[in-house]
């Protein structure tokens, strides 16, 4: 078995210029972004809209095609929903903050780790900033005045990344890990140890993972096995050889008094941590194992945004992230919001049924009109019943010069002349059945013609 992090190593020089060499051409062109114009560089952390997923030094782009290219569907949210709940293999969080979710979002997400099998909950803390590298990296590049432009961005940069490290105070305590702060400015970690699926083949010293903080398992390490607690029969479910007589009474009594904390510390049961990556001063990512699913909390993302997959240490961690997701394809939402996510659940739009639905605005106001459309449209193209009524023709020559002509040329010889009556006198009869049916000439009015008359 080929670890994950270096199966591209044991592919041919070919297969593998061919695997990365889009995402070099990728990290060289945002590298270019300063000299094309006074273009400003984009920053937005972890960003996956279209207009700056691949522009961005923190977006996405790069590592949500590559997840695509192997065969996985990548989606994006910036809440949590019902169709999510459903349907997720895989959610990848990019938090934008410290701070521990809220008792009811943890509870939606331990119900969906629980309620499945084989999902991957992957939670990347705000700890890496792709901005001061680029412009670290600027700085050494060029000289003079531009070198002392890219010093003073760089040193912007970190100042922000400062300020949003200052509501640290002490270690944050996550459902599943812990978060300590560690020191500032960001340091480069010396060495690399930890599982070696994930490491095989990485030159630590060719990294550029810098990081403040590090992970910690949470002292009594669980894994939750959740609920709907309005659900009937799933004590029945819980107790079979999963809780003692003792929780199940400690349970019930928090289902009573409606705590929400002291359900989840009921539910809590053994699991194991893993640590793919570690430095002397910490874990940057960390694994929670479950029965059924798991949890991985990354420390230090910057392996993950576009300008670190330049590095190909970078890619060769990556690689390996994505083996931990499983097999493909899987449905991925990328998930970029804080800690106070909002659920949005059709219980909270109200809707009772398809009807309901379409009863509601928007959709209400465009069915109206597209029905209005169709009206109009059906009344344009409808056919029309009835005779139809022929428009009268206009007579385009006049038949009785050809007559007169012919008459006179008949008068000339006296033994035509009976043969000529007679065929006069059809013409005119044929010629009173024509204007008749035409109407051309009403009847009873006389022809200029005297050939014609009788």
């Amino acid at each position: 078995m080929i670890a994950p992090g270096a199966a591209h190593l044991n592919a041919p020089p070919t297969t593998v210029q061919a695997r990365w060499w889009g995402w070099v051409l990728c990290g060289l062109s945002v590298l270019g972004l300063i000299g094309c114009g006074k273009q400003e560089l984009e920053t937005r952390y972890a960003s996956l809209q279209p207009e700056t997923a691949d522009s961005s030094v923190n977006g996405l782009g790069v590592f949500a095609q590559w997840l695509r290219d192997r065969g996985h569907q990548v989606r994006r949210a910036s809440l949590l929903h019902t169709q999510m709940f459903q349907n997720a293999d895989c959610i990848i969080w990019f938090v934008t903050d410290f701070d521990p979710p809220p008792l009811e979002v943890e509870a939606w997400l331990q119900a969906w780790l629980g309620l499945g099998e084989d999902r991957v909950l992957v939670i990347v803390l705000p700890d890496a900033d792709m901005e001061w590298v680029y412009w670290d990296k600027m700085a050494q590049r060029w000289k003079g005045a531009l070198s002392a432009e890219a010093r003073k961005r760089r040193a912007w940069a970190l100042n922000t990344l400062a300020l949003r490290r200052k509501q640290l105070i002490g270690p944050v305590q996550w459902p599943w890990f812990e978060f300590h702060p560690g020191r500032f400015p960001p340091w480069k970690p010396s060495t690399l140890a930890g599982d070696p699926r994930w490491l095989h083949g990485v030159q630590s010293a060719q990294t550029e993972l810098f990081s403040c903080g590090t992970l910690r398992p949470r002292k009594n390490p669980g894994s939750l096995h959740f609920f709907y607690w309005d659900e009937e029969g799933f004590l029945d479910s819980l107790a079979q050889g999963e809780l003692t007589q003792q929780g199940l009474q400690s349970l019930e009594e928090a289902i009573e008094s409606e705590s929400l904390r002291g359900v989840l510390e009921v539910l809590q049961l053994p699991a194991e941590y893993r640590t793919p990556i570690s430095t002397p001063q910490g874990a940057l990512v960390l694994v929670h194992q479950g029965e059924v699913s798991k949890v991985i909390a990354v420390a230090n993302g910057s392996f993950l945004l576009n300008l670190g997959l330049v590095n190909p240490e970078h890619r060769k961690l990556a690689a390996a992230l994505a083996q931990e997701l499983g097999s493909p394809p899987r449905r991925i939402y990328f998930l970029r919001a804080s800690s106070q996510l909002r659920i949005m659940t059709d219980l909270d739009l109200g809707i009772t049924g398809f009807t309901d639905l379409l009863a509601r605005g928007p959709l209400k106001h465009l069915l109206g009109h597209l029905l209005l459309l169709g009206v109009l449209a059906i009344a344009m193209f409808w056919p029309i019943f009835g005779r139809p009524v022929e428009p009268p023709q206009e007579q385009l020559t006049d038949f009785g010069q050809h007559l007169e002509a012919m008459g006179r040329l008949m008068s000339a010889n006296a033994a035509n002349q009976r043969w000529a009556q007679k065929l006069l006198q059809h013409y005119r009869q044929r010629r009173r059945e024509i204007q008749a049916r035409s109407g051309t000439i009403p009847r009873g009015k006389k022809s200029s013609n005297r050939w014609l008359n009788p």
